[in-house]
């Protein structure tokens, strides 16, 4: 009687366990990749922080324009600080979660690494770029939007 309890317990586990690892693997077929962020585009600065505090009303920030291509060459409309100030490539540490922008100037031997985050607010993906262009002690944050062509 006792072996017979024992036996029933030990199958009662094992079809626990088959059906707790059944259902895993349907919750497994159901996953979805996470796509390859496409962050070509023209975009404009819409705020820029330094140490937290907001530059962006004491800025003429109108004319900057900051172009990702397709083919993963960068370009700059008019003159405003940044980490590079020449055009040239660009590339991403992940494409799929992507935290760093790398940009390479053109005959530059050394690429800039930046802090790159992509929130969506109000529907609109930014990019967000953390960077320290000079100073190490100085922190800016500019938040990009795309430009609707």
């Amino acid at each position: 009687m006792k072996k017979y309890r024992i036996i029933l317990k030990v199958c009662l586990a094992l079809s626990v366990l088959s059906s707790g690892l059944a259902g895993c693997s349907k919750e497994m077929t159901g996953l979805t990749m996470e796509p390859m962020k496409d962050i070509a585009g023209t975009w404009k600065v819409v705020q820029v922080t330094r140490n937290e505090e907001d530059l962006s009303q004491r800025l003429d920030l109108s004319a900057f324009r900051f172009i990702l291509k397709q083919d993963y060459s960068y370009s700059f409309v008019d003159k405003f600080p940044f980490v590079v100030n020449k055009a040239g490539t660009f590339s991403l540490d992940d494409p799929q979660y992507p935290f760093y922008l790398l940009l390479k100037p053109t005959g530059g031997v050394s690429e800039s690494k930046v802090s790159l985050q992509m929130p969506v607010k109000k529907g609109k993906t930014q990019l967000s770029m953390t960077l320290s262009p000079g100073c190490s002690t100085n922190k800016y944050r500019y938040v990009f939007e795309k430009v609707q062509d």
